[in-house]
């Protein structure tokens, strides 16, 4: 299960919703598994209506924040425009992290969807991830 401050999902959602014809993208920290931060990057992919590529500079800057908080690495998030909120191939082939993917879909703008999945790998060069979802549990305050 993912528990996320309620905060921090609709954040996430709000920031889905500020770039509707590209994808957006971040990191999620937090302490005890509970997210409780969420850190907007930029998306320097080459079509960011279709992919996201968090900014190397700030995915940097991000997790020494994150470090330098004494929190932990607990989540990526990303839109997609067009698509459900469900690991593509790229998505799956591109996972480098074991932490939470959280993906916001905007096909219902009036409703997006938002679901999260764990992408596992035996070894980080495969090129494939088993996708397992887990329940997102919100939450009004850290546990």
């Amino acid at each position: 299960m993912v528990q996320v401050l309620r905060s921090v999902y609709d954040a996430m959602v709000a920031h889905a919703l500020t770039t509707p014809s590209a994808e957006c993208c971040g990191l999620l920290s937090g302490k005890h598994g509970t997210i409780t931060r969420l850190f907007q990057a930029a998306n320097v992919a080459e079509n960011t209506a279709v992919r996201y590529e968090a900014a190397p500079h700030d995915v940097m800057r991000i997790l020494g924040d994150i470090e330098g908080a004494g929190e932990q690495h607990l989540g990526i998030y990303h839109s997609h425009v067009n698509s459900p909120a469900y690991p593509s191939a790229t998505d799956r082939r591109l996972a480098a992290y074991d932490v939470a993917y959280v993906l916001i879909s905007l096909k219902n703008r009036a409703k997006p969807s938002v679901r999260a999945f764990r992408l596992v790998k035996q070894h980080p060069a495969d090129e494939d991830a088993e996708v397992r979802e887990e329940a997102i549990e919100i939450v009004d305050s850290p546990r």
